[in-house]
């Protein structure tokens, strides 16, 4: 698979679980998919693939407090790495 798919399967599979492991799970995702990448420009736009992905694959819960978490997150990642180039 590729690391996107990889890490939406994985964020999927992080949706069903209820505890704080949930964040340790799409974070040990999104790193995965970092480190596939070897430019910060192309760790951006996977990140941006990935949130395109979760939120046509899950349109309902793209609103739901896990989306906008994921949303977040992908966010917050983005801009790290905007600001270190």
């Amino acid at each position: 698979m590729k690391p996107v798919r990889l890490c939406v399967h994985a964020i999927d599979a992080a949706s069903a679980i209820t505890d704080s492991a949930m964040i340790a799970t799409v974070d040990a995702a999104l790193d995965v998919l970092e480190v596939s990448c070897s430019t910060p420009t192309e760790r951006i736009l996977a990140l941006e693939r990935v949130h395109g992905t979760f939120a046509r694959r899950r349109q309902s819960q793209a609103t739901a407090p896990f989306g906008r978490f994921i949303a977040h997150h992908l966010d917050l990642r983005q801009n790290r790495l905007l600001t270190r180039s």
